[in-house]
């Protein structure tokens, strides 16, 4: 009897520890979500009270900005200050000129650059982003050779950073990392890196050339895509030379390039090569056509009509007769008795579709 009255005693006691313990997690997550709480609060209150300030700055100068003591003291908080440099981040493309000089004087008279340099120095990995980021934003010039460091940084977060950062203060010399660059471009890399190019200079041209030669296929067609956005008809010829490249996309790539900067060669070159090419750049050839409107080619269009069977091909053909009003022609077609099921199907619903 003893025995049990000990057992069960204990048994109430761990029970008694086991709710204790229980109430106190409960107590601790209510007060975890009420910091939170409160910081969410806090951050949009803050944020909105930034934006102000900075709309006030840049219409009535920063005189009045520096003489608010409420907000000076807000700024010895560091997540006032994070949520600050996220502002600036923020407001990069939407002020230019004499706006965008406001920022960056408001930038160094609250000394966020300290901050910044703080975390582009950091071992983290998103403070890192956060300060490539502002840096980009402020166009601290100072920060280049820091920020080329991050070009070899092992996260892609990083470097991809890095790389767009230095191109938007450094302009076309800031893509010299392409020379050597081992790692793929992503599609939404490549149109960054574009979009920050503004300008060119002749000089500029053998850069490109030598990266449409570059064995990493991405800073091919990132090439290419500069290429079609100037127009450079002088490295017409190099992109010729790319419909040899062993990567079907590459030669994709080209032929849209080509539809940008041709010339009376171009399509007697893409004629050529047509009937030794895999059905994705018969298609892209076909479209090529299209685009230019080229009428005089009907013949070898009539031709593929006669010879393809690959669905989307003929679907192209048949698109393109149809652009240039030759209903006669796939009428005629309609009729032969012999014609592949397919190639019936896809004319009979073009003839249709023209009623």
């Amino acid at each position: 009897m003893i025995f049990l009255k000990i057992e069960l005693h204990n048994l109430t006691l761990a029970l008694t520890a086991l709710l204790l313990f229980v109430v106190v997690l409960i107590i601790a997550v209510l007060i975890y979500g009420y910091k939170n709480y409160q910081l969410i609060n806090n951050a949009q209150q803050w944020k909105n009270l930034i934006e102000e300030k900075i709309s006030y700055s840049i219409f009535n100068g920063i005189g009045d900005i520096q003489k608010d003591q409420e907000f000076e003291k807000l700024l010895k908080n560091k997540n006032f200050k994070k949520i600050f440099i996220s502002v600036l981040i923020e407001s990069d493309q939407r002020f230019v000129g004499d706006a965008h000089k406001i920022l960056k004087d408001i930038f160094y008279i609250y000394k966020l650059d300290k901050l910044a340099w703080e975390k582009l120095q950091s071992n983290n990995i998103y403070q890192n982003v956060r300060g490539i980021q502002v840096m980009t934003a402020m166009n601290v010039i100072d920060a280049i050779n820091k920020i080329t460091h991050h070009l070899n940084h092992k996260n892609p977060y990083v470097y991809s950073e890095a790389q767009y950062s230095i191109v938007r203060l450094n302009g076309f010399e800031g893509l010299k990392f392409l020379d050597s660059l081992e790692k793929p471009l992503s599609d939404w890399q490549q149109m960054r890196l574009s979009q920050a190019i503004k300008t060119l200079s002749h000089s500029d041209f053998d850069s490109i050339c030598q990266w449409l030669s570059n064995q990493n296929q991405t800073v091919i067609n990132f090439a290419l895509s500069l290429i079609r956005k100037f127009r450079i008809h002088s490295i017409h010829d190099n992109v010729i030379n790319l419909l040899n490249h062993q990567e079907i996309y590459v030669r994709i790539n080209a032929i849209k390039t080509l539809q940008t900067i041709d010339n009376s060669t171009t399509m007697d070159t893409l004629i050529e090569i047509y009937p030794k090419q895999e059905n994705l750049i018969k298609v892209e050839i076909i479209k090529f056509i299209n685009r230019t409107g080229d009428k005089s080619r009907m013949q070898f269009i009539k031709d593929i009509l006669e010879k393809e069977r690959d669905i989307y091909i003929l679907i192209e053909v048949v698109n393109l007769l149809k652009k240039f009003n030759d209903y006669t022609h796939l009428q005629e077609k309609a009729t032969d008795i012999n014609l592949d099921s397919k190639l019936l199907t896809v004319i009979k619903n073009a003839l249709h579709s023209k009623l």
